[in-house]
């Protein structure tokens, strides 16, 4: 290490109830994995969601999920690479948050976002 080399930061992290969040200081994003499903946030300010928020969210998505496979399906072939992430950026404000979908063996660059409020999709948007 030179003179004036700087060490990469650590990206700052907070725990809470047994959660740990992370901001992603390359992405600017706030990033947590629970209960086997990855979440994000692309803002500055986090509130950090209750426990029965969380659930409900899951459970929606769970819910959703052969309906937003179906959606998949008309568009690109589906097969067992697809992955899921839950945008939670405007959970607060809008009262909504995104299942963003990608990594299909045969997408490509291509991918998905279902808008869901009050358990369903609001809004579906698709690009690359």
């Amino acid at each position: 290490m030179g003179l004036f080399s700087k060490r990469s930061k650590a990206n700052p992290a907070v725990e809470i109830d047994g959660i740990k969040i992370e901001y992603d200081l390359a992405n600017e994003d706030w990033q947590f994995s629970h209960k086997g499903a990855d979440f994000v946030a692309y803002s500055a300010t986090f509130i950090i969601p209750s426990e029965a928020l969380l659930s409900s969210i899951l459970a929606a998505t769970e819910n959703l999920q052969p309906e937003m496979i179906q959606r998949l399906s008309k568009e690109v072939k589906a097969d067992d690479g697809e992955t899921f992430l839950i945008n939670l950026t405007d959970l607060h404000a809008q009262d909504s948050f995104e299942v963003s979908w990608s990594s299909g063996k045969s997408w490509g660059d291509v991918g998905v976002d279902f808008t869901i409020r009050n358990h369903a999709i609001t809004d579906e948007s698709w690009g690359d």
